[in-house]
């Protein structure tokens, strides 16, 4: 009688341990000892890792310039490549950005998370600000917000990315130089339509 108990316990014990997480020792600075800035990629890897080989459709809405369209489109790997490459060059995860970051933590009430800020020092870093919010109960990744910059005194390009997980990925582009007239270009992808 108590093995038919364990074997309905199991899989509810592994489905649980295989959650993403926050590690709570992450929700101090990183210092001298080797620590990094929360890296994104690694996250982006775990939430490959539940979302790889699942059916998943997502309703795809691209608007350029005010012009807008959509589409079904099913989440596989290749548009999955196409959309890290978005976010994994905002990383700041690497060692060498130590430092080049003011880090700030704050509870927000209203959504109930705790957010980590990552706001860049050099107005030369690709990454300007990284916001991270977290359930504040179970520290679980609920939002992933990315401001980039690039460009010199002819040309800028501003890009807001957004994660939530199983419901929307969002890439906004903003580009103008002194020879074309600006371009808006955004990207989102509904889990839930």
């Amino acid at each position: 009688m108590r093995f038919k108990h364990i074997f309905y316990l199991l899989p509810a014990l592994l489905f649980v341990s295989g959650c993403q997480w926050f590690d709570k020792d992450r929700l101090q600075p990183p210092d001298s000892n080797g620590d990094t800035y929360y890296s994104i990629k690694g996250f982006l890897d775990d939430q490959w890792h539940f979302l790889e080989g699942q059916p998943i459709v997502l309703l795809r809405v691209a608007t350029f310039n005010g012009q807008s369209d959509s589409s079904f489109v099913r989440l596989d790997s290749t548009l999955w490549k196409e959309i890290r490459k978005q976010f994994d060059a905002s990383d700041i995860g690497e060692t060498r950005f130590l430092g080049q970051y003011d880090f700030s933590m704050y509870q927000e009430n209203a959504l109930n998370q705790i957010v980590l800020t990552y706001t860049a020092k050099n107005p030369d870093l690709l990454t300007r600000k990284l916001d991270i919010g977290m359930d504040n109960v179970n520290h679980r990744i609920q939002t992933v917000y990315i401001e980039t910059r690039t460009g010199n005194r002819t040309y800028e390009k501003n890009r807001k990315l957004t994660y939530i997980p199983r419901q929307v990925i969002s890439i906004q582009a903003f580009e103008k130089s002194v020879i074309s007239k600006p371009e808006n270009m955004r990207v989102a992808y509904y889990f839930k339509y």
